[in-house]
């Protein structure tokens, strides 16, 4: 499955010339409904999410991807106002998430019901729901092992995880020869290409 990951100029360079991206904490991320996407009206169901957050937070990490490219949202938000990298990968995992996005607060009755879940499958339900308003997103996820420690930790480029594209923000000052000196050790070369304003449509292109 093609999936991309967006990132400003400096850690889009460290990331293909080191061949992995930074893994996301559950607790660092940016939406304050993470994790909580159930009905938190009862005191009970907000202690049982915190210390379950808490100890998911210590064992486990996301790498967050979009099945969208051309999105200017996107580009403007997370690849720093255009002037960052797009990083599309080839990516074959059979826990792959796929966010669902929802209206409303998922009822307490879902909630008692998760609580026989081992801790992987209940974060798997946590993390597989947003607010309607984060769709454009389009957002898959992948849960890794990540041990809380002081260090960033980083989940690395493979077979199943492959880089196939560089895609370099409209107005970003990068050219094709810094991304192809970063690519030496590749077997398989990405695809590199600039991106542009689409002429007819609110998105962004690849320029031929």
């Amino acid at each position: 499955m093609k999936l991309y990951h967006f990132l400003n100029k400096e850690h889009g360079l460290s990331a293909i010339r080191d061949q992995q991206i930074k893994i996301a904490r559950i607790a660092e991320l940016n939406d304050p409904f993470e994790y909580i996407h159930f009905d938190t009206s009862n005191y009970v169901t907000q202690a049982v999410l915190k210390e379950r957050r808490r100890k998911a937070n210590q064992k486990f990490g996301l790498v967050c991807l979009s099945a969208r490219f051309e999105d200017p949202v996107q580009w403007a938000h997370y690849g720093d106002s255009h002037r960052g990298i797009c990083l599309g990968f080839e990516v074959t995992a059979p826990d792959l998430i796929k966010v669902e996005y929802i209206e409303s607060r998922t009822p307490p009755a879902a909630f008692r019901e998760s609580l026989d879940l081992p801790l992987p499958e209940f974060l798997r339900q946590t993390l597989s729901k947003k607010f309607k308003h984060w769709q454009y997103e389009e957002e898959h996820r992948l849960i890794v092992p990540a041990r809380k420690t002081t260090d960033l930790i980083f989940h690395p480029f493979s077979e199943n995880f492959r880089l196939t594209s560089v895609m370099i923000g409209a107005r970003s000052k990068l050219t094709f020869s810094s991304i192809r000196s970063l690519l030496g050790h590749y077997p398989q070369r990405p695809i590199i290409s600039k991106m542009t304003a689409s002429p007819i449509v609110f998105g962004m292109e690849r320029l031929a």
